[in-house]
């Protein structure tokens, strides 16, 4: 596996609980298709990486929500 390019990916942190890594996925494959994923929930964090960096600004202006709570 390659790592993530710096000017496509995302970290997101502080992950609140009840939520399942395909739920997390969902809700960035909205903004673009993913070309890396990975979710370590025992950490609260994602590494999340677009197939373009347009989907990457997009997410930063406009991140999702899960259950009422930010993604962030």
């Amino acid at each position: 596996e390659k790592p993530f390019d710096p000017s496509r990916a995302i970290y997101v942190s502080d992950i609140k609980e009840p939520i399942v890594r395909d739920e997390i996925r969902k809700q960035f494959e909205d903004f673009g298709k993913l070309t890396q994923f990975d979710c370590v929930l025992t950490r609260k964090i994602a590494f999340i990486e677009y197939e373009t960096s347009e989907s990457q600004v997009n997410i930063l202006k406009n991140p999702p929500s899960y259950n009422g709570v930010p993604l962030k």
